[in-house]
This record gives structure tokens, C-alpha cells and sequence, in this order.
């Protein structure tokens, strides 16, 4: 089965640089697609914040080095992080 992506870029031929795109072009506001989303995986009362802690919490359950998991989520210190 192929990706989403990949036949968009196929059909395109284009490459597409962005994760979260609409058929090829760059979403400028995501928070329409984002509510949109959200209803349809049946999460409706989650914020994208949720996504970054459950990231840093996963990559530290992981055993992933604390300083790597930092550069990944983009927190700027670890005293954020921590939180």
C-alpha cells in the first residue's frame, strides 16, 4: 500500500516537503485541519501540545539520552522539559 504522500507526489510530480499538506500545498492555518482531524481519530478534546509531551514522555520511557530527546521536541531548556 502506498502513502498518502507518495502518490501525491507521484500524480504531482512533485516532491513535498511539508507533513501536513493539502494534496501537495502547504496548510496555512492548521487549525481547521487539525479540529478536522482530531473528530475524525475520535480524540475531539486534545490540543497539539498534547502531542509534544507524549513525545518527550515516550522518548524518555525509550531510554532515549535526555539531551537528545530535548533537541527533538524543541524544548529550550530542561527545566521546561522536566515540567
Amino acid at each position: 500500500m502506498e502513502c498518502p504522500i507518495q502518490a501525491v507526489q507521484l500524480t504531482t510530480s512533485t516532491t513535498i516537503a511539508r507533513v501536513f499538506h493539502r494534496n501537495g500545498t502547504p496548510i496555512k492555518d492548521y487549525t481547521t485541519a487539525w479540529k478536522l482531524a482530531r473528530t475524525k481519530a475520535g480524540l475531539s478534546n486534545r490540543v497539539v501540545h498534547d502531542l509534544r509531551r507524549t513525545a518527550a514522555r515516550n522518548l524518555r520511557r525509550a531510554g532515549i539520552p535526555e539531551h537528545t530527546a530535548i533537541l527533538l521536541t524543541g524544548h529550550k531548556t530542561r527545566h521546561v522539559f522536566d515540567r
